[in-house]
């Protein structure tokens, strides 16, 4: 994956500069080689590096870094800092016409009514079967539990794509539908968009996932507004990676032919699938009854030894966000769900840490 920095650097006379590059150190380097005699920087080296975020969509990096070259001197301070409530007070409107300006009152320059961090609030965008109704609950609930802990806030958006059972036929013909939904929640200008349905993607052919996220984002640039795309079979191959899993087991609720489908995908990625479980329903509605707390018996069944990570749920129609931490504290193995790596994958996209208080080893902040 390739990233893209929006950077302040400090020179010898105290000034700030603004930039972005997708390669810091050489950026910084370039900084400090001056070989530009006539540029601003030349005659003021060495630079200190002083704050950086990092970006998954370079649009986001550039709009970001234009925010940022408008700022004065003392809101970039106040970022490098990690002062946030300076930085809210230094945002908030000075002119006489602002109804809460008061330049008599003491405190008008320490008033703080949130952190900038706090105002911040991303749209989600999905892209769901019709007949899905799980992901539009498990995804949104890892967000609200990041809420209690974090400062971010997000709404969630939809647009659905028909399909009612789980067949390789229904589910090409689904998979067509996916670019009406990309024009439509592009509309809405939402900060990220998932594709919410891994088995749809995943018998398309091998790495297909790739495909789809290039075509899903090409609809999005030419509505105007680029948008960073997840597909959740991206996501669960990119989460195992980040888990350095070689190895694993997973559940499914698919019939046998397409979970060995789902099985050769995953392989054909680099990863081992040890054993697969499946639950054999055809029903997409009758998936999304299931009970997650069964998975805490149905994973018995599977032989954990050398497994790096178990995959409670390869569907995101499939219930199992409830059990996820209760599996992983019993089995002592990470243990994750398409659900759960989508979520981080939209996470990383959206440039905030990847964290929740629910959702097993993959989000507790550290990765």
């Amino acid at each position: 994956m390739k990233f893209y920095f929006v950077y302040i650097l400090r020179y010898r006379d105290n000034s700030l500069y603004t930039g972005i590059t997708n390669d810091l150190d050489r950026r910084v380097n370039e900084h400090n080689d001056g070989k530009l005699p006539n540029a601003y920087t030349f005659t003021r080296r060495r630079v200190i590096l002083e704050w950086y975020q990092e970006f998954t969509s370079p649009n986001e990096a550039i709009y970001f870094e234009k925010k940022l070259k408008r700022w004065s001197k003392l809101k970039k301070e106040a970022l490098i800092k990690g002062e946030f409530e300076l930085l809210q007070t230094l945002s908030e409107c000075r002119n006489a016409t602002h109804s809460d300006y008061n330049p008599t009152s003491p405190s008008t320059a320490l008033r703080v009514t949130k952190t900038i961090t706090m105002n911040k609030k991303y749209r989600i965008g999905q892209i769901v079967p019709s007949s899905n109704v799980t992901m539009e609950t498990e995804i949104p609930a890892i967000f609200r539990a990041r809420e209690t802990i974090l400062p971010e806030r997000f709404t969630f958006h939809s647009s659905r794509m028909r399909m009612k059972k789980v067949t390789k036929e229904e589910l090409e013909a689904m998979d067509a539908m996916s670019l009406k939904c990309a024009q439509e929640l592009s509309d809405a200008h939402v900060d990220v968009m998932g594709y919410a349905c891994l088995v749809a993607i995943m018998s398309m052919g091998r790495g297909y996932h790739c495909v789809s996220e290039v075509n899903l984002h090409q609809e999005t640039v030419a509505n105007d507004f680029p948008t960073p795309i997840v597909t959740s079979a991206g996501a669960l191959i990119n989460g195992l990676k980040v888990l350095g899993a070689k190895q694993i087991s997973i559940i499914t609720p698919y019939m046998r032919p397409l979970t060995d489908m789902v099985v050769d995908y995953i392989e054909h990625q680099g990863i081992k699938v040890k054993q697969s479980i499946a639950l054999e329903i055809p029903d997409n509605l009758e998936v999304a009854a299931q009970n997650p707390m069964n998975l805490l018996e149905i994973y018995k069944q599977l032989d954990l030894t050398d497994v790096d990570v178990l995959v409670a749920s390869a569907c995101v129609q499939m219930p199992s966000l409830e059990a996820i931490d209760l599996i992983q504290a019993e089995c002592c193995i990470p243990v994750t769900s398409a659900a759960v790596c989508t979520t981080y994958e939209m996470m990383k996209k959206l440039g905030i840490k990847a964290k929740s208080a629910i959702g097993g080893e993959l989000l507790n902040g550290n990765y």
